[in-house]
């Protein structure tokens, strides 16, 4: 059990490690207390995170007002979305820049689009959508206002 962001103009889920708490219980005949234990998930989830959505839809703003030049996308590559593979980072740009608007958001944007919309999801699309949204968000921390 987790929160997420979603991005209601495309319906792309942002997920997050350091932004939204995650709950992780197996369920089965065995569990007798299966409405305190899914109280308990709310609770972990929900805990501390008004402010951290706070802190997350300010950092999304800035990753909206920063323009990105093909250097800028070089740096994210190098610094920010090394552990991306190759071919969803060839996924991503292509996405990019079929868009309307080249901003950190618009890239954003590409990354959760192209994991949360995958026909065949796999664990490793919500791995790389935690990873680039939080490698972005990290890269949007150390723009200047």
């Amino acid at each position: 059990m987790g929160a997420y962001a979603e991005h209601l103009v495309c319906s792309n889920g942002m997920t997050s490690d350091a932004y939204f708490a995650r709950f992780v219980f197996r369920h089965h005949q065995g569990n007798i207390n299966w409405d305190e234990a899914t109280q308990n998930a709310f609770l972990a989830v929900m805990s501390g995170s008004r402010g951290k959505l706070t802190r997350f839809a300010g950092l999304l703003n800035r990753l909206k007002q920063k323009d990105l030049t093909v250097p800028d996308l070089a740096e994210i590559r190098k610094s920010h979305l090394t552990e991306l593979a190759s071919g969803m980072w060839g996924k991503v740009v292509d996405q990019f820049l079929t868009g309307r608007t080249h901003n950190g958001f618009a890239l954003l944007d590409a990354c959760t689009r192209v994991f949360w919309h995958n026909e065949k999801q796999s664990y490793a699309d919500f791995r790389n959508n935690s990873y680039a949204t939080d490698a972005l968000v990290q890269y949007a921390e150390r723009l200047r206002n």
